[in-house]
């Protein structure tokens, strides 16, 4: 079931970005294998756009994976609500940490609001069915991109690589099922631009504190009303 998901809009998203991202890597002279390798270790193409701008730039080893990392820790909130949601007594441990490292925007924005529909001892294998097929297309689309870099001009392969958030934000508010969140979406897409210009590198996350409390405290007033 999870893979029959992921076959849709999920799949047409991972091939548009990861070409995207194949083209930039190859024309940044990274190989096609630690481009591909990149998509399975990392799994976040943010993390992997640092990673191979700061190769290019000649950055030290222990700059670069503590700059990756830090790309990674919007995961560790997802992560956290996602699990208990899939626990259940029949899966070992270990598994969870799999899943865990499975997790990613897309998985996040699609499997978490249909886990009510899928019983709980199978939740699991529902997001891991979902996870691996776009993990398994991501990377074929990586090593696609790499080898059809030439053809694709410098302007495209940036473009394809934006197409991620871009998607994200329009799966994300077509899931909406409660009011926080739609409010949350409508206020940071306010106060994302006015954040970025006052602070661009910590402007997302400013955006994020800010809007996300604000429209928490105002579903919590709106209630008393409902």
């Amino acid at each position: 079931m999870g893979a029959r998901l992921a076959l849709g809009a999920p799949a047409v998203l991972m091939v548009a970005s990861h070409i995207g991202f194949g083209a930039f890597a190859q024309a940044n002279g990274i190989s096609s294998w630690a481009a591909v390798f990149s998509t399975v270790a990392i799994w976040a193409l943010p993390g992997q756009l640092v990673l191979v701008e700061s190769w290019v730039l000649g950055a030290a080893f222990f700059a670069i994976v503590p700059a990756v990392m830090l790309t990674g820790t919007r995961f560790l909130p997802m992560s956290l609500a996602m699990m208990p949601l899939m626990r259940h007594p029949r899966h070992r441990e270990a598994t969870y940490y799999v899943a865990a490292h499975m997790v990613s925007n897309i998985s996040w924005a699609a499997v978490t609001p249909r886990c009510d529909d899928v019983p709980r001892a199978e939740r699991l294998a529902y997001f891991l069915g979902f996870a691996c097929s776009c993990w398994t297309i991501a990377m074929v689309s990586v090593a696609a991109g790499f080898h059809l870099a030439s053809a694709i001009p410098r302007s495209i392969q940036v473009a394809l690589v934006l197409f991620t958030p871009l998607t994200y934000l329009l799966m994300l508010s077509g899931e909406v099922r409660h009011r926080a969140g739609a409010i949350a979406i409508v206020l940071g897409a306010i106060a994302g631009p006015a954040f970025h210009l006052l602070d661009p590198e910590l402007g997302i996350l400013l955006c994020g504190l800010v809007a996300g409390t604000a429209a928490f405290g105002l579903d919590r007033w709106l209630k008393r009303y409902d």
